[in-house]
């Protein structure tokens, strides 16, 4: 319980009462928070669901520059 509390408020935690972060776990909102599975399993399906629509889906690339007139131009370097 402590990491996650500790990566959801940081430098600013102690600022919170841990009764109150429970309190809001307890009412359900975590399971409104991450996604069925985890967000690795939901970052799978996104990649899926674009590459299946002819998109790409780019890992360690520098962007190099984005513009868009018309149709989205992309510039990378791997």
């Amino acid at each position: 319980m402590e990491p996650l509390f500790i990566n959801k408020f940081g430098k600013i935690r102690k600022q919170y009462f841990l009764a109150w972060f429970w309190a809001r776990i307890k009412k359900g909102l975590l399971s409104l928070a991450y996604p069925k599975g985890g967000f690795l399993e939901f970052a799978k399906d996104l990649q899926k669901q674009i590459e299946k629509r002819n998109g790409e889906v780019l890992f360690e690339t520098e962007i190099i520059k984005l513009s868009e007139n018309k149709k989205i131009l992309l510039e990378y370097k791997r």
